[in-house]
């Protein structure tokens, strides 16, 4: 299945020779649901939102591999059918792939689809595989133009006319709003309706390696007791200031020595927590890995590796550089992984060797709404949405449940410092009302966008 050169959507068989079906010019505005059923009797059936388009009539099934045969997944060459960018008469991408075979016998289905078995011969709402009977059904029409659920015009909480670099965000339950100034060095807090931030962390415009400096941080979070950490990145620790202590302790990495030993931090990046907040993930970017720390260790205690570490490649077996972590207590509890250098994100299951990517394309910088150009930060909603700040590209895009296709919610992806733009941003948080606060670092400012 494919798009011609003008814009049609093409289902075909691939036979050497090859037989097609051809439906229509599909809008750009919404999304459309497109469907083929293969059987013997009517061969390829192309639906187009639950209309019948057309049929190639009858095809005899041919084992994998030979004539006629439905490919799911990877191209077998000019006209197969593939989840993918096809050559020769294909044009165009197709951001899932499902054949939903609903006329062959039992038999016929588990050769088609190597074990799946036929169902109750309805396809229901939240069936996503095969099966088998009646006719094919239209799935509900949503919106996929660029209508985001927030305005889209920002509004700058703060700002400054000298250097203000603002890398990660975090929003208490009182909807008190935390942020990190990587350049001057410091943690700020705004209160709800205040105007003004006040220091809660570092020195301002200081520099240093005790326990009440900082480095370079990076990212920030306040636990259910009030205590509040800090990723001191350029000092390669994470610190811990005890409910509204001015001086921290460390709570993992060694002061000024950065390294890949399990004891050590090199140049770390983000970090998330557990429900409970017993345990601490700590994406380590310079080592390409997650390591676990307790909330109560101490400096130069021993970290468990959870993910990466080995190597550094784009595989789902490794991470690409690091750069921003979420703990997913609603999904297994996985955790959602940022590779900045490998413009992915990837889930990743505790425990796990392997994970599954979710968004970007590894490895691939591009701008597209599958694309991502190195990502600094994600979020994920109750609703499983996800939102992940696509930095070169200067937007942030959502991922609803289960879609590797994004909708930018925020910036135009051209770089700009009018209200609905942005410029390298790098953090992002939402309040209890899902207003939307990003770290719009090159600009200088955090911005506000509210929800519709």
């Amino acid at each position: 299945m494919g798009f011609s050169s003008s814009g049609q959507i093409v289902g075909a068989t691939w036979d050497g020779g090859f037989e097609e079906v051809v439906g229509p010019i599909l809008s750009t505005s919404v999304w459309v649901h497109v469907a083929i059923t293969f059987s013997q009797t009517h061969g390829l059936r192309l639906y187009v939102n639950g209309s019948l388009i057309g049929s190639t009539g009858g095809i005899a099934y041919a084992a994998s591999g030979s004539s006629n045969t439905v490919m799911l997944g990877s191209s077998r060459g000019v006209r197969s059918c593939a989840k993918s960018i096809t050559p020769g008469t294909f044009y165009g991408y197709l951001d899932e792939f499902r054949v939903y075979s609903r006329e062959l016998s039992a038999t016929e289905v588990s050769a088609l689809t190597k074990g799946y078995a036929c169902f109750d011969g309805l396809m229901n709402g939240d069936e996503t595989d095969i099966d088998c009977g009646g006719s094919c059904l239209t799935c509900a029409v949503v919106s996929s133009s660029g209508t985001s659920p927030w305005n889209t015009t920002g509004i700058t909480l703060l700002s400054s006319s000298t250097r203000f670099s603002c890398t990660r965000l975090f929003v208490d339950s009182n909807d008190t709003l935390y942020g990190v100034d990587k350049l001057k060095r410091y943690v700020w807090k705004l209160s709800k309706n205040a105007e003004n931030a006040e220091v809660v962390a570092g020195v301002y415009e200081s520099t240093g390696s005790d326990s009440i400096k900082l480095n370079s941080p990076q990212d920030v979070y306040i636990d259910q007791y009030g205590n509040m950490y800090v990723l001191d990145t350029n000092n390669h620790r994470v610190q811990k200031f005890i409910n509204g202590a001015k001086q921290a302790i460390t709570i993992a990495g060694v002061t000024g020595s950065g390294g890949c030993s399990l004891k050590q931090l090199q140049y770390p990046r983000g970090f998330a927590f557990d429900p409970t907040d017993t345990f601490m993930y700590v994406a380590d970017r310079s080592c390409d890995r997650v390591v676990r720390f307790s909330t109560n260790s101490t400096s130069g205690t021993d970290g468990v590796i959870i993910a990466g570490g080995q190597i550094t490649d784009n595989t789902n077996k490794a991470l690409n550089g690091p750069y921003s972590i979420r703990y997913l207590s609603s999904i297994n509890n996985d955790l959602l992984i940022v590779n900045w250098d490998g413009h992915s994100v990837i889930r990743w299951p505790l425990g796990g060797t392997s994970g599954t990517f979710v968004a970007g394309l590894p490895g691939i910088s591009c701008s597209s709404s599958i694309c991502l150009s190195y990502p600094a930060d994600v979020r994920i909603d109750a609703d499983q949405n996800m939102y992940v700040v696509d930095e070169l590209n200067h937007r942030v895009q959502m991922f609803r449940e289960n879609s590797d296709v994004g909708l930018t919610v925020v910036g135009n992806g051209v770089a700009g410092n009018s209200p609905t733009q942005l410029r390298n941003p790098q953090g992002i948080a939402f309040d209890s009302a899902m207003n939307m606060y990003v770290c719009d670092t090159e600009n200088g400012r955090v911005q506000k966008f509210l929800k519709l």
